[in-house]
């Protein structure tokens, strides 16, 4: 007789508080959160909070076996596995459309520092003039990251005008100290909803990212023509 494998009771304890999370609203969808800094997943946190939008993170093997638990009440939640991805995943839950949480969750990104060997985004231009730094070592890290640093009255200054980094080009670890700094962080995170489920429709990403404001539009636009056909044909 096979002996049965032995759970660690906080796996299973585990695995019922997320199920418990996926029964708590209608809408269930997976979220990566990779790259996302502490502070930043605070800050996004928070605010999702408030606009109705919940997040659970945990081991994904024990999210999967919890969806897995759930969707034997919550019939087709368990559609979320198949977009599992090699990252650092959480679960939201909430009573907003799906639409609405990927707009949320778009207009919830933030800036956040370069550690270095990222890809510049845009363009990152240092302004000309004076920093907020007296006189003193830090000249010499900002003259190491290539910026035209000098010091003038006892204060560091950036003495013209200066591109750190093209659109384009990794950001080097100097240059992304420098950058950090003079409090420029010209890296955007933000979570990125892979899916969602609503109880009967199980969305990807691709078909949630509409722009609801031309959406509307062309819904305005319809409506009036509509109007103007069935008017004009009498």
């Amino acid at each position: 007789m096979k002996p049965e494998a032995f759970v660690a009771d906080w796996k299973r304890k585990e695995v019922s508080a997320i199920n418990d999370f996926v029964q708590s609203a209608p809408v269930v969808g997976l979220v990566d959160v990779s790259g996302i800094g502490a502070k930043q997943m605070l800050t996004m946190r928070s605010s999702l909070r408030e606009k109705g939008v919940k997040l659970r993170m945990s081991r994904n093997r024990l999210l999967k076996l919890a969806l897995q638990d759930a969707s034997k009440s919550k019939k087709g939640v368990d559609q979320i596995i198949d977009i599992f991805a090699p990252h650092q995943i959480a679960l939201l839950s909430s009573t907003e459309s799906p639409f609405k949480i990927f707009q949320m969750l778009m207009e919830s990104q933030t800036k956040a520092p370069a550690k270095g060997g990222e890809i510049a985004p845009s363009e990152i231009v240092i302004e000309k003039g004076p920093t907020a730094f007296p006189a003193g070592p830090i000249v010499g890290d900002f003259q190491n990251a290539g910026f035209p640093a000098a010091i003038e009255k006892g204060k560091i200054v950036i003495r013209k005008k200066h591109t750190a980094v093209a659109e384009g080009e990794v950001i080097t670890a100097e240059v992304a100290a420098a950058l950090t700094k003079l409090e420029i962080y010209p890296i955007t995170v933000g979570m990125q909803l892979l899916g969602a489920f609503d109880g009967e429709t199980f969305y990807l990403s691709d078909v949630l990212d509409i722009d609801l404001s031309e959406f509307r539009g062309q819904v305005q636009s319809a409506t009036a023509q509509a109007f103007n056909l069935a008017f004009n044909a009498r």
